[in-house]
């Protein structure tokens, strides 16, 4: 239990202060100029705990709301999608296994301490995190993540 009781403070840490959150810019999918729904800026942070954080800016060019429904990764045993609210001065994550929506011609920032991909039992390499993100309208997106040094800003 105490195990789950670290993992769990790791993955708040993680998306919640900023000296954690350093990224930069990731690899775009090859399609993204052709694609309805872009993700821009891909970027991600491993713990030693091997509890991971991705975060990126998902960009609809079309007139059609889309939502991203999920997330997997053959680097992780399991990708949510998390939210982190606060509720009277506590910070807690929440999943959202609904996903979330993207508004027609908008955008939906995944940043630290707001929305975010949670990874568990991360076993990414030097080459980044591979993911694919699947949307309701825009079907499946291949993209990798960079992977950055424990203490790299990236900011």
């Amino acid at each position: 239990m105490r195990g789950d009781s670290v993992r769990s403070l790791a993955s708040l840490l993680l998306v919640v202060l900023p000296g954690g959150c350093g990224f930069r810019e990731g690899t775009e999918p090859s399609h993204a100029k052709a694609a309805p729904v872009r993700v821009e800026r891909a970027r991600a942070r491993v713990t030693p705990a091997q509890v991971g954080a991705v975060y990126f800016s998902l960009v609809n060019g079309t007139p059609q709301a889309d939502r991203l429904l999920s997330a997997e990764s053959p680097d992780a045993t399991r990708v949510e999608l998390h939210e982190v609210v606060a509720r009277e001065d506590v910070l807690s994550m929440v999943a959202h296994p609904e996903g979330f929506p993207i508004p027609a011609e908008g955008r939906v920032e995944l940043v630290p301490g707001g929305k975010h991909l949670m990874l568990y039992n991360v076993q990414a390499s030097g080459s980044g995190i591979n993911l694919l993100l699947r949307f309701e309208k825009a079907g499946p997106v291949r993209l990798n993540v960079p992977l950055l040094a424990a203490d790299e800003d990236g900011r």
